[in-house]
Formats: C-alpha cells, structure tokens, sequence
C-alpha cells in the first residue's frame, strides 16, 4: 500500500461508523479537499455503510466486515467500500423525485440519490464474492478543513411559542441518535393533531445521511395529514447539502423562526 492509499477494515456493525467517518476525514483532508468537499464524503461514506450493516449484513454483522479503501490520485480522491453481502448494486435504485406530487413520493431510494449528488462519480461491480462501491470526488481546492464534529451529548429543546407554535431546536449534529430523538418527538406531536411544526437548525453543523431520511419521513406524514414541516436558521453547511440533493424544492425555508412562525399560526 503506497502514501497514497489508505485501508481500514471494521465489523459490519453500527458502531464502527465513528470509526469509519474519522477514517474517511483523515484520508479527504490528506486528499486536501475543502470544508465542502470532506461533509460530502463523510455523508455518502456513511450512507453506504448503513446500509451494508441495515440490509447487507442484517444487523448481524459482528463476524462480518467492511473494507473501506481511499486513494489519492492525479486530479480525484476515491473511496472503494467493499462487503461480501449477497450482490447488489444500489445504482439500479430508481431515483425519488422531488418535485413530483407528494402521493408518488416514497421514502425508499433517497439515500442513494443522496450519494449520487453529493459525489461526482459512482460505480458499482461484483467481484471475488464481494459488493464493490466506489464513489469518487474530484481534487478542485486545497483548503486544509476541520470536519464537522458530532457530540455525543447532543440533545432536543422543544419550545412552544406565545402564539402556540411548537418549535424544535436540535442542539448540536443531527447524528443517527439524535435523528432518532428527533424524529419521536415530532411523530409525537402530529400524532396529537399538531399538524405545523418548525424545525430550527441553528445549531445544526452536521447532517448525517439519516438525518436526511428522517426529515423526508416525517415531512411527507405532515403533508399527508395537510400540515407541514418547516426549517429555519440553516447553517451554511446544512443549507449546502439541503440545496445538493434538492431537498430546497420539498421543504420550506426560512432565515428566522419568528418569519416560519407567522407563516404556520394555528
């Protein structure tokens, strides 16, 4: 293995994610990959991961592993993911479409389209009994970042304002469990009739490919019930990822809670 190409090997397991995203951050930062450009792989490294624990390996992949290689070449920084789940190439997934009505819209086959858009070229082949995903980004800046940081510790505050709106402020990286967190907590809400909720995502610095889904989920039961999610104070790198995979077509977005809460009076 030369300078250029680094390898980490993990159980197929949820928590092997940290280790997995830490590992893809070193490698785009050596790459020299901007702010931009590192949140992008970290998102579709993660996606793809997920997905080979969820689907690949069942939850069962303690016995199990996931190859993850980086390589830094001429113009463009690849990450190969390789599992030996039975063969599937995701990029036969029919892509979600945005803007179509929302009964044709289903939650499946965003996380793909997610990767799709966030990178700049991925391919897929079966080879030697194993899944072979490589998604590739190519080398336009040479800003030395400092990635996005997930705290552990992250919680919810839920506010409900003077004219009754219900407000939900994530504080810190809408991670997988906090996702989890957030997603209750709205599901609850609608489940009692409040139909328009505001999401403010000030504090929000970093949206994990489950993030994503979630916000999809929980929007499409709002709209299904003629109500509505609403998302406020985007952040510079929410609101690049939100507008990447088109996501500024479906949701409404507005630079402060007192302009979202005028909007969604009861």
């Amino acid at each position: 293995m030369g300078d250029n190409e680094l390898r980490i090997t993990v159980a197929g397991v949820l928590e092997s994610l940290p280790d997995i995203k830490k590992f893809v951050t070193t490698a785009a930062r050596r790459a020299g990959l901007d702010d931009r450009g590192i949140y992008h792989c970290q998102l579709a490294t993660e996606e793809i991961c997920t997905n080979i624990i969820e689907h690949g390996y069942a939850m069962q992949g303690d016995n199990r592993s996931i190859d993850v290689i980086c390589k830094i070449a001429d113009d463009m920084f690849t990450i190969t993911i390789t599992d030996d789940s039975e063969p599937f190439n995701p990029l036969e997934i029919e892509n979600p479409d945005p803007q179509a009505p929302l009964e044709n819209r289903h939650v499946g086959g965003w996380g793909i389209y997610f990767v799709k858009n966030l990178m700049d070229d991925v391919q897929y082949k079966y080879e030697h009994d194993c899944n072979h995903l490589t998604m590739v980004k190519y080398l336009r800046t040479a800003k030395m970042p400092n990635a996005p940081q997930q705290d552990p510790a992250s919680s919810i505050v839920v506010k409900t304002l003077k004219g009754g709106q219900i407000v939900f402020v994530p504080q810190a990286a809408l991670n997988e469990a906090v996702s989890r967190q957030l997603e209750q907590l709205l599901l609850k809400e609608l489940n009692a009739g409040h139909k328009y909720l505001i999401v403010d995502m000030t504090l929000v610095d970093d949206l994990s490919s489950t993030g994503l889904k979630m916000l999809v989920s929980v929007w499409q039961r709002a709209r299904a019930m003629k109500g509505d999610i609403v998302l406020a104070r985007l952040t510079p790198e929410v609101r690049d990822i939100i507008q990447v995979v088109g996501f500024d077509l479906m949701f409404t977005i507005y630079n402060s809670v007192e302009m979202a809460a005028k909007k969604i009076e009861p």
